[in-house]
């Protein structure tokens, strides 16, 4: 939990529904500081708020769009999907997909592939 991303995401002061809101408070309490990123499963996101998966989708749509929050598919080494990174670049400079370890790994999974 990172006392800091949940503060700033309380605070936020953009256009959001209650939905959107509560759903970047929620990553924003996952988020790890020395990682830069929060891995909760949408399941869990979903039970949390009460929400079907399908709503949870449409709120983090809207908070990709608003470039609050960026995700991406994590793997591990054997290629069985773990649940998605979710990076809070606006509260977390060092929080961005391009810095991420699992591009690295991607990278590398694709080559072997190819």
């Amino acid at each position: 939990m990172s006392v800091g991303a949940v503060t700033w995401a309380k605070t936020w002061t953009g256009e959001l529904n209650r939905s959107e809101r509560f759903l970047l408070i929620l990553i924003a309490d996952y988020f790890n500081d020395s990682k830069h990123y929060a891995w909760p499963s949408i399941f869990t996101l979903a039970q949390i708020m009460g929400l079907t998966e399908r709503s949870v989708f449409r709120a983090l749509k809207r908070l990709r769009e608003e470039g609050l929050v960026e995700t991406e598919a994590r793997y591990r080494e054997s290629g069985l999907r773990l649940t998605s990174a979710f990076y809070l670049p606006l509260y977390d400079p060092a929080s961005e997909k391009s810095q991420s370890p699992w591009l690295a790994s991607a990278s590398a999974r694709t080559s072997r592939q190819g």
